[in-house]
């Protein structure tokens, strides 16, 4: 099993222990755990919630994940 993206982590949709969130409760995809997918942005399924940040995390905690994300997801090729 993938571990957790930690921006899972501090989403205010992220059921706390599950590996599930209101956006994909039969589970997190494996692309967005494993920082081949940003959930900022939209993602197949998502159920049209994608990632906001939890009330408690602060603008620090917050862009540490955001970079993160921004160093390891790789954006899609143009179509």
């Amino acid at each position: 099993m993938a571990l957790l993206t930690p921006i899972c982590q501090i989403c205010q949709h992220y059921r706390d222990g599950t590996g599930t969130c209101g956006a994909f409760p039969a589970g997190i995809p494996s692309e967005i755990l494993e920082y081949r997918a940003d959930h900022r942005l939209p993602f197949a399924g998502d159920q049209g919630l994608r990632y906001e940040r939890a009330a408690d995390v602060d603008d620090s905690e917050y862009r540490r994940y955001a970079d993160m994300l921004d160093r390891f997801v790789k954006p899609a090729a143009p179509s």
